[in-house]
Order: structure tokens, then C-alpha cells, then sequence
């Protein structure tokens, strides 16, 4: 029941801002909010269990990752226009990372920032969802860079939950 309300209540926001009452707006309103509150049961799914303090804690830490991922994305277009450039050398690898312990969504999320990063490209990942195969356009050293991809994106991943 809560669902469709939020639904409503969203799409009732969206008439509001846009100022425009017509039909396909309504339409479109509508389907804003049911993909907001769908999406919003699935990254919440156990809120009602938690307190508001924790709702706040994974909004910040959400915040956190996203800037986390927009910074990391600046550094590696750097990277690969001094690459393009002729400044850096390209020794490309394809590196496998060890996923124990991320289930299905953080193993999509992870695949999806590392495409998403300049540079890198997720392949495939292990038909038992326990590793990720990677192609790196510049790599000096493949453990420094699975420590990074560990420290870097992997951690914050976790912390989503």
C-alpha cells in the first residue's frame, strides 16, 4: 500500500514542477515514480528494520562512493590522454579479480564502474560470480593494481550493503 502511495504521491511532485497537466505528462509522472519507489525497495529493502540515522548513513555513504567513482573517472581520463599523447606507454593486461564475498548486485555495480572508468574494461565475470575479468590499458604492477581496484572501489561497494 505504501508503494502505490509514494507512487502517486511522486507523480502528483512531477505535475507540480513541470507545471504542465497534459496526459503524457501524467503518463510519464506516473512511471518516474514507479521506477523511484521500485528502485527505492530494492537499495532500502530492510529500512523499515532500520532507523532513520541509518537511512542518512547510506545516503552519505552512496554520496561518498559517487564521488569516489566521478573522481576516479577525471584521474583516468588524465591517464589516457597522456597515454594518447605519447607521455605514458601502453602495457596492457588483463588482470582477474578475486570478488569472495560480493554478491550478485555489488559484482554488477563493480563491473559496471570499472567499464565506466577510461582505461578499463570489465569482460566477464566467473560463471560462479567469485572473480571478474578485467582489461587494463596501462598497468606497471598487477598487484598494485588489484589493490587498488580492493581499496578503491571494492571497499566502498561493501559499505553500500
Amino acid at each position: 500500500m505504501t508503494g502505490v502511495f509514494y507512487t502517486f504521491f511522486l507523480a502528483i511532485v512531477w505535475l507540480l514542477v513541470s507545471g504542465e497537466f497534459s496526459a503524457a505528462n501524467i503518463l510519464t509522472g506516473l512511471a518516474v515514480g514507479f521506477g523511484t519507489v521500485l528502485f527505492s525497495q530494492q537499495v532500502f529493502r530492510d529500512f523499515p528494520k532500520r532507523s532513520i540515522p541509518f537511512f542518512f548513513q547510506r545516503v552519505f555513504e552512496i554520496t561518498r562512493f559517487v564521488g569516489y567513482v566521478l573522481w576516479e573517472i577525471l584521474v583516468s581520463n588524465l591517464r589516457v590522454a597522456a597515454t594518447v599523447l605519447g607521455f605514458r606507454k601502453v602495457r596492457p593486461a588483463v588482470v582477474y579479480l578475486d570478488l569472495e564475498g560480493l554478491n550478485d548486485m555489488q559484482t554488477l555495480i563493480l563491473a559496471n564502474v570499472i567499464t565506466l572508468t577510461p582505461g578499463t574494461l570489465s569482460i566477464e565475470a566467473d560463471p560462479d560470480g567469485n572473480g571478474l575479468y578485467v582489461h587494463v590499458m596501462e598497468v606497471d604492477d598487477i598487484d598494485a593494481f588489484k589493490n587498488e581496484i580492493e581499496d578503491g572501489f571494492i571497499r566502498r561497494i561493501r559499505r553500500l550493503g
